[in-house]
C-alpha cells in the first residue's frame, strides 16, 4: 500500500505548470516590499521632522550623583484640537516584586521610581483555564 500523502510538488506537470508562473510574481512582490518599506518610512519621518518640532535642552540630574547629564529633546507644538483617544500602557510581568527589584537596582531601596509617583496605579491577577500559563491567560 502506498503512502496517501502527496506533496504539492509531486502532483504532476499540469499542476506544477499552473503554479510556476506565480513564482516570479511572488519574487517581484517581495523585492518591491523590501525596496518600498524603507522609502515609506523615510518619507514618514521626514514629514514628522517638518511638523514644527523645536529642540529644547533638558538637564537630567540624579539626586545621589555629583553630575548632570544634558539631553536634546523635541517639544511638539500644541495640537489644534483635543485628543480623541487615550492610550493605556499595561506593563506585562510588572508585579510589585519586579517593580521593587527595578527600584533597588536603579535607585536604591529608599528612592522610588518615577512611575511609582503617578497618581493612579492598578494591579490585576489572572488565572489560567488549563495548564498553559502565559500573558493572555
Amino acid at each position: 500500500m502506498e503512502n496517501p500523502t502527496v506533496s504539492p510538488l509531486e502532483l504532476g506537470p499540469e499542476t506544477n505548470s499552473r503554479y510556476r508562473g506565480l513564482l516570479p510574481l511572488l519574487q517581484f512582490a517581495g523585492l518591491l516590499a523590501l525596496c518600498a518599506a524603507p522609502l515609506f518610512l523615510m518619507s514618514f519621518w521626514a514629514k514628522r521632522a517638518r511638523s514644527g518640532a523645536q529642540p529644547v535642552p533638558i538637564t537630567y540630574a540624579r539626586c545621589d550623583a555629583d553630575y548632570d547629564r544634558a539631553a536634546n529633546c523635541s517639544a511638539w507644538p500644541k495640537p489644534k484640537r483635543p485628543a480623541k483617544n487615550v492610550v493605556l500602557l499595561i506593563g506585562d510581568g510588572m508585579g510589585f516584586n519586579q517593580v521593587y527589584a527595578a527600584r533597588v537596582f536603579l535607585n536604591g531601596p529608599d528612592r522610588p521610581l518615577a512611575m511609582e509617583g503617578m497618581p493612579f496605579a492598578g494591579s490585576v491577577t489572572t488565572c489560567s483555564a488549563d495548564d498553559v500559563t502565559d500573558s493572555a491567560a
